[in-house]
């Protein structure tokens, strides 16, 4: 009797040492850890287990602005349902290792500032072999919804903001006084995720027009680009230009005209007056002056102008004398009378048809009225 009763309490020893506890986890893992607002991405739901399972519960836990949009349960192992993201299934195929169990997909809120959130599994429980349930481990998926913000709050030159500045407005004229050879450009984003590229800092301005460009980067990589044209003020043009006498009609900020002579035309006087005479003069050589020996075809004569640091502006005049075989006859002068040719065959055609309307009034021929 001893002897039954040792080796009954052996065996359930036995038994007891070789039993062994289910182990499990649940992965979760998102095709796409950043998502623009709105947009939607797909994860899957595996199973790992170091013994058979038959059955597999699991509540998805979606963090702040994320939303469930749908639910699929893998049918390779499973049946049973998973609305609202509650997985409930079970099994006949006692599935261990690795399994799938399903997926679903989610969808970032409209929130465009940027922010953190995440996706986990909450009670995560197997179900064994001989039916004990045991609770599986889970990991977290990290989601970031990236920002779309894409513009500045401020644009400053040296320190002043700009008039009216809308971070709306891409495009800012500014102008400045002909002393200001440098300005300073300083900006500040709107959303601290974006990036800013482009002529920012210390710029150096010449006369006129200069253009400078600022992109904003959104941490969605779309872009936004505001232009700055810096208008300094150009005070070495000319006030007037003529050429033998003609003045030229001159435009700010353009520095090449052409002229057209005739072909007897061989010298052309240039005259005029400089802008701003007390701060600016001419380069050597490239003043107001007479140029002789003209060729037939384009003369190209400069005139150049500087202010106190030396920086030259150019003026460009093409003076075209036209040809001997391209002269047109209508503007060719009658030597003799000075009329144009033209102007004689028409008086001429006048005069005959005179004559001819009183000798046929005289003779009756072509009365004035019946």
């Amino acid at each position: 009797m001893k002897k039954k009763i040792i080796l009954v309490v052996g065996m359930l020893s036995l038994g007891l040492i070789n039993a062994k506890a289910l182990n499990g986890s649940v992965i979760i893992d998102c095709g796409k850890k950043e998502l623009a607002p709105n947009e939607t991405t797909s994860c899957t739901i595996k199973g790992t287990s170091d013994d058979e399972i038959t059955g597999v519960s699991l509540k998805l836990a979606l963090g702040d602005n994320l939303t469930l949009v749908s639910t699929s349960v893998d049918s390779t192992f499973w049946y049973g349902d998973a609305e609202n993201g509650f997985f409930a299934l079970a099994t006949t195929k006692n599935p261990s290792g690795n399994f799938d169990i399903g997926s679903f997909t989610i969808k970032a809120g409209s929130i465009n500032t940027g922010y953190d959130s995440t996706v986990s599994v909450n009670e995560a429980v197997f179900s064994s072999a001989n039916f004990d349930d045991v609770d599986a481990s889970v990991n977290t998926e990290s989601i970031r919804v990236l920002s779309t913000i894409k513009t500045l709050s401020k644009i400053s030159i040296d320190g002043t903001e700009i008039d009216s500045f809308s971070a709306n407005t891409k495009v800012y004229n500014i102008d400045v006084n002909s002393s200001k050879k440098k300005i300073n450009i300083t900006v500040e984003k709107t959303n601290d995720n974006a990036t800013v590229q482009g002529d920012i800092g210390e710029k150096t301005l010449k006369y006129g027009k200069n253009t400078f460009t600022i992109t904003v980067e959104a941490e969605d990589l779309s872009t936004n680009q505001y232009t700055l044209n810096v208008n300094r003020a150009e005070i070495r043009e000319l006030k007037t230009l003529k050429v033998n006498g003609t003045e030229v009609d001159l435009k700010s900020g353009k520095y090449e005209y052409t002229i057209t002579v005739e072909n007897s035309v061989t010298s052309v006087e240039l005259a005029g007056e400089l802008m701003n005479s007390d701060s600016v003069e001419f380069a050597d050589k490239y003043n107001f002056r007479k140029v002789d020996g003209l060729k037939e075809g384009n003369n190209e004569i400069l005139i150049k102008t500087k202010d106190a640091n030396n920086e030259v502006l150019t003026y460009k005049i093409n003076v075209n004398r036209s040809s001997k075989t391209t002269t047109n006859s209508k503007n060719v002068k009658n030597p003799e009378t000075g009329i144009n040719n033209y102007l004689v065959i028409m008086l001429t055609i006048l005069s005959l048809g005179s004559i001819a309307f009183f000798e046929l009034k005289k003779h009756n021929k072509f009365p004035l009225s019946k």
